[in-house]
């Protein structure tokens, strides 16, 4: 009876641990990290010194630079302000850097990888150790990132994965570079813009010559400026960095006799405003419509570039018609297009550091065709329920939509009434893969429609994302769990039952 109980316990216990055993990684660990950019001590700015202050052409007056704040003008310059009188020679200087800026050097020992393996043969999953890894964090979205790699052996080739990115789906094609540092040319290099959601790259390093040798991998993100004079102080004018950036500062003046050093953090820097469009006229007739319009902007010699486009009230998208640069003027024809009373034109006037202005005018008749055809879109089949569900960090949780039609037209999907994908639609199933969602509820609306051909359609579905049973993103746990508890319950009835019997037995 004690021999039945105590298998009954010792597998009972195996089987409660065995899911907090379950996908364990093994990841190589070979890399060492070095930053190529070493910064002097950092003296921390204090508020009562005006080391380093700014001027533009509307404010005047030296005005110190602060920690966390925010500087607005047209063409800030930036001065460093000390008395360099006792200085018989010295030398100043400014650094700036786009907050986040990343700037780093991975070295290392290549792994030479089983006779036979390719990458191009077999998935990165399952074979992970004929690699070495590197894992970049802290990247920051809507900035690119500059990739170099060097090696010692004949040849060696980088795959990367962004971090949403399950493991289990690691494979040449799926990775996040694609075929940019397989060229087979020294160095390998490519750049990538972050706009993953998801602040980590892990880097795949592999020997394709199948030979051993050393690896340089540097890494860059962010961008960085600087400006440094000899025997006078330094004036920078941060109209150079041509875009609004948060950025830190090092200002500096060295000499023979002392060192001072000023570091700045979360300065936000706005030299470019949007462009106001406005005195908008048309002039038009059913087939052809002049256009002028004016631009205003708080940058005085600032230049514009602006696209035409046309919309009408009915439809949530537009038409690129063209461009003007300079000369305010557009004319268009509009012969072939349905005619309709609700067009309008829609003005972006683009500057030169990318900040955009947008105008409208008034809306107008034009158009030479009347009739009136059938409707491309017929309708917009969500392929599943209304109500699509699945658990966080399972995979492969693919949302597909059938379009009914015969002619291409522009398609957008909305989460949230967020846009995350705007395309054109010209035939076969669209599919989005919903995998990078947090858990909780959500909305996707898609909708297509076409300006010149008068078709809209709509449709929508709510998407349930649940949390997983257990920390880790491994599905594969809740199924062992489950298992694990049945056999716990039948562990248990088995016990119950010996016992009952064991009683019976001694009654007797």
């Amino acid at each position: 009876m004690i021999r039945k109980l105590n298998v009954i316990a010792i597998v009972f216990i195996t089987l409660m641990i065995l899911p907090f055993f379950v996908n364990i990684e093994h990841e190589s660990t070979q890399t060492v990290d070095h930053q190529t950019h070493s910064d002097a001590p950092v003296r921390s700015h204090n508020s009562e010194d005006n080391f380093l202050t700014w001027t533009s052409r509307t404010n005047i007056e030296h005005t110190r630079v602060m920690n966390d704040t925010s500087i607005s003008g047209d063409h800030i310059k930036l001065a460093i302000n000390h008395d360099t009188a006792s200085y018989s020679n010295f030398s100043s200087e400014i650094e700036i850097r786009t907050s986040g800026y990343l700037n780093k050097t991975y070295t290392g020992e290549l792994v030479v990888p089983d006779e036979g393996y390719t990458f191009t043969n077999s998935p990165v999953y399952g074979y992970e150790d004929q690699y070495v890894w590197i894992e970049i964090t802290g990247l920051q979205h809507g900035y690119p990132v500059f990739l170099t790699g060097t090696f010692t052996n004949l040849d060696t080739d980088f795959l990367g994965f962004a971090g949403h990115i399950p493991s289990s789906e690691y494979s040449y094609e799926s990775n996040t570079l694609g075929n940019r540092m397989v060229s087979q040319q020294y160095p390998e290099t490519t750049s990538v813009y972050w706009n993953f959601p998801s602040d980590t790259l892990r880097i795949a390093i592999f020997s394709w010559s199948h030979d051993g040798g050393n690896y340089t991998l540097h890494v860059e993100q962010g961008r960085t400026w600087e400006k440094s004079v000899v025997n006078e102080l330094v004036e920078f004018d941060t109209y150079q960095l041509a875009d609004n950036f948060t950025v830190d500062i090092n200002a500096s003046v060295i000499s023979e006799t002392q060192t001072l050093f000023f570091h700045y953090s979360n300065i936000e820097i706005s030299n470019f405003f949007a462009a106001t469009v406005n005195n908008i006229q048309v002039v038009n007739t059913q087939s052809l419509a002049y256009l002028s319009w004016n631009i205003t902007d708080r940058n005085i010699d600032e230049t514009h570039v602006c696209e035409i486009h046309i919309s009408r009230a009915s439809s949530f998208s537009s038409s690129l018609l063209g461009y003007a640069n300079n000369e305010w003027v557009f004319e268009y024809n509009f012969t072939n297009f349905i005619l309709a009373d609700d067009y309008y034109f829609i003005i972006r006037a683009i500057d030169s550091g990318g900040v955009l202005g947008v105008g409208e005018s008034e809306e107008i008749r034009v158009g030479t065709r009347f009739d009136v055809p059938s409707r491309i879109l017929r309708e917009i089949e969500i392929q599943g329920a209304e109500l699509f569900t699945f658990i966080n960090g399972t995979i492969d949780n693919i949302l597909r939509m059938r379009f009914s039609g015969n002619e291409s037209f522009q398609f957008r999907i909305l989460l949230d009434n967020s846009v995350i994908q705007h395309d054109i639609w010209k035939e076969g199933i669209v599919e989005i893969n919903l995998d990078f969602l947090e858990p909780g509820t959500y909305t996707l609306t898609i909708e297509a429609s076409s300006l010149i051909r008068s078709a809209y359609g709509r449709n929508e579905v709510t998407i349930v994302v649940h949390k997983p049973v257990f920390h880790k993103n491994a599905y594969l746990q809740y199924d062992i769990v489950l298992i694990s508890m049945g056999c716990f319950v039948f562990s248990f009835s088995v016990l119950i039952g010996e016992l009952l019997i064991s009683c019976k037995i001694r009654k007797k």
